[in-house]
């Protein structure tokens, strides 16, 4: 990863750190955010891809990790977003737990489900997505996955299938 996508991605969960705990209105930011995780969830790739910045940085999933996030389109598409249609994830995001006073940030907890996860004896993980907008579109999702709820814990506790 090149310097300016790890100083972005450094900036962003600053950011998301010091977000205001608590937001009173609906922002374009959630309104894009909560647009494409529903097309995710729906199966529908264009219409999840149209909000998106062709230089998006993505970190999300087993493929968009904060040390290697995934940065553009093509990118988010392959590795993160074409693969949770696929698996025919669930994201359900709760309410906005904070918004940046300019309205381009947002901060929310979701939840996230897959069938097959009963398999690994959790039935979902939860998490925080930072989401910010430049210029009309997402420029980037960050998603912290919460390692105080016991499930999510327990999926980043157990290895890979390869390395079982």
């Amino acid at each position: 990863m090149n310097r300016p996508s790890q100083q972005f991605v450094f900036g962003a969960l600053m950011l998301a750190a010091a977000l205001p705990a608590s937001a009173d209105r609906l922002t374009d930011t959630e309104t894009a955010y909560r647009a494409h995780k529903a097309a995710i969830v729906r199966g529908d790739l264009q219409a999840a891809m149209i909000g998106l910045s062709d230089d998006v940085i993505y970190v999300a999933g087993p493929a968009c990790l904060p040390s290697k996030p995934c940065v553009g389109k093509d990118a988010a598409r392959e590795n993160f977003v074409a693969r949770a249609i696929d698996q025919k994830m669930q994201i359900v995001p709760a309410a906005v737990s904070s918004a940046g006073d300019d309205g381009a940030s947002v901060r929310t907890r979701a939840e996230v489900s897959w069938p097959g996860i009963d398999k690994l004896g959790i039935q979902r993980i939860v998490g925080i997505d930072t989401v910010i907008m430049r210029d009309g579109k997402i420029a980037s999702v960050i998603f912290v996955p919460d390692m105080a709820d016991e499930q999510t814990a327990k999926l980043y506790r157990t290895p890979p299938p390869a390395a079982r």
